[in-house]
């Protein structure tokens, strides 16, 4: 059970570790579309006076998408925050199962150790036994 414990834990690990690398790469892609969206913004602050009022209109709807993509971009990396501590959590739980495993098991390996000593010894006296009743 506790191998099995240990495996899901590995298990939810991994897939909290693909679910953090897909919102960093989210999160990159709304950083570079929030530079591109800014690059912009300055192209159009650079058009001539006859093109102010299209530009007006263009500023207008970049903004509005920035006001969008902010929000967006500030929920993807308070999730991604989250998802790091959980998954700093669940590492933490894993490795003290492991060595709580780790544990048992020498403790087990300990047991078996002493069992075949003592085994080894009633064997041993057991053929001692059988040669004093022999002679």
């Amino acid at each position: 059970a506790a191998r099995h414990d240990a495996g899901a834990i590995a298990e939810s690990l991994n897939v909290r570790e693909r679910s953090i690398r897909k919102m960093e790469k989210s999160w990159e892609l709304l950083a570079t579309t929030v530079t591109a969206v800014e690059q912009r913004m300055q192209l159009l602050s650079d058009f001539s006076s006859q093109n102010v009022q299209h530009s007006a209109h263009l500023v207008a709807a970049l903004q509005a998408r920035l006001g969008v993509l902010e929000p967006e971009c500030q929920i993807f990396h308070s999730k991604l925050q989250e998802l790091q501590s959980e998954n700093q959590a669940l590492k933490l739980a894993h490795n003290t199962r492991l060595e709580s495993l780790q544990t048992v098991s020498q403790a087990q390996q300990h047991c078996l150790e002493v069992s075949l000593n003592n085994a080894k010894s009633s064997q041993e006296a057991l053929r001692e036994s059988a040669q004093a009743s022999r002679q």
